[in-house]
C-alpha cells in the first residue's frame, strides 16, 4: 500500500549560501526513485546555540511503499548535500523525526 511521507529542505544553507542546485538534485532522484512528487513553498523558525534561523523551504511530499531504514537514507543524503544538522521528516505514521548526518532522529 502506498502512503505518503515528507522532508523539508531549506533554500539556503546556514550560511546563507543558495541550494538551488541541491534541489535541483532532489527533484531528479525523487523523479528517478519515486516517479514523482508534490512539493510546496514553506517557511520556519529554529535556534541553535543561540541564534534564530528563519528558513524559507521546500516540503517534498512522496507516494511510495516504505522501509522507514530506506527513508531514514534517502533524508540523511540530502541531510548531508544540504549541510544541516538535521532535516524534518514526518512519517506515513504521523510520526515527526529529525534526522541529523548520521542517520539518527535527534
Amino acid at each position: 500500500m502506498r502512503t505518503e511521507q515528507s522532508f523539508i529542505l531549506p533554500r539556503r544553507d546556514n550560511e546563507g549560501k543558495s541550494l538551488q542546485e541541491l534541489h535541483r538534485a532532489v527533484r531528479i532522484s525523487l523523479i528517478r526513485v519515486f516517479g514523482g512528487f508534490t512539493y510546496e513553498s514553506v517557511n520556519g523558525v529554529w535556534a541553535s546555540e543561540g541564534k534564530e534561523y528563519d528558513d524559507e523551504s521546500v516540503r517534498y511530499h512522496v507516494a511510495a511503499d516504505w522501509s522507514v531504514l530506506d527513508w531514514t537514507q534517502l533524508v540523511r543524503g540530502f541531510c548531508i548535500q544540504a549541510r544541516q544538522e538535521c532535516v524534518y521528516t514526518k512519517l506515513n505514521n504521523g510520526e515527526v523525526r529529525f534526522i541529523d548526518q548520521e542517520g539518527d532522529s535527534v
